[in-house]
């Protein structure tokens, strides 16, 4: 005879399941559980697996959080910086603009001549 052990996944299904742990079912049983059936030998790998890979994981992603945060806290002194010295920055003065400066010069000379014109 078979036997089978049997991993309750996190579905929709298996959350308003009453099983909480893998248990044996017999072939030709009907299980009360619902997820996948696996063999043992393959639970046992799978279990060897997640022993080895899950701290693994959970070591990668402090890793990564660790990494985030000092990639934050460079980018909010940069912000700081660039804001600080935007703000030191004085606007120029209309007449110090070349477009606005060149406009007023020729302003002045078309009324100059019109006024010597006219006289």
């Amino acid at each position: 005879m078979i036997s089978f052990v049997f991993f309750v996944l996190l579905t929709p299904e298996a959350a308003l399941n009453p099983c909480t742990e893998a248990q044996q079912i017999r072939t030709g049983v009907e299980s009360p559980c619902t997820g996948i059936l696996i063999g043992l030998t393959m639970a046992k790998a799978a279990a060897n697996c997640k022993r080895v890979e899950l701290p693994k994981c959970e070591a990668v992603a402090m890793k990564n959080a660790r990494w985030c945060q000092t990639e934050k806290n460079a980018l909010i002194v940069q912000l700081a910086a660039t804001e600080s010295a935007l703000s030191r920055i004085e606007p120029e003065a209309w007449w110090e603009r070349p477009l606005l400066a060149s406009g007023s010069m020729a302003v002045g000379l078309v009324i100059g001549f019109l006024i010597a014109g006219a006289l």
